[in-house]
């Protein structure tokens, strides 16, 4: 299954559990480990394009120190469709770029975070 043919929910207890593993400072490759797989299934468990069953949720969620409740915080629910806008937004914090935005923008003041909001604008094409 690739990532466009992914759940949302799927997408986003993935993108979960790599913001908690990288929150505890760990690899992929220490995560694989600790639960008996392969840092390449870890890889795809984060990406959404495999399903996390709920026993390696379970292992997950030990190893990570939260529970398995977390992982599925902010997830939609059937009644709210998630928008071309909100799909976008979640598949670029899910990238490198995206997940190192997310770490240091928060930590910037609020003069800098629009400091660097109009410098990225400045940087786009002229629209109409």
């Amino acid at each position: 299954m690739s990532t466009e043919d992914s759940h949302p929910v799927d997408i986003k207890v993935g993108a979960n559990i790599r913001k908690r593993r990288k929150e505890m400072g760990l690899t992929q490759q220490n995560l694989a480990e600790s639960i008996g797989l392969t840092f390449q299934q870890v890889q795809k468990y984060e990406r959404g394009s495999n399903r996390v069953s709920a026993s390696m949720l379970f292992e997950i969620a030990r190893t990570l120190k939260m529970p398995p409740a977390y992982f599925f915080e902010e997830v939609a629910t059937e009644a709210e469709d998630i928008g071309p806008l909100e799909a976008g937004v979640g598949k670029f914090l899910q990238s490198g770029e995206g997940i190192e935005l997310a770490q240091w923008f928060p930590k910037l003041t609020p003069a800098r975070r629009r400091a660097v909001v109009t410098l990225v604008r400045s940087m786009l094409p002229e629209q109409d």
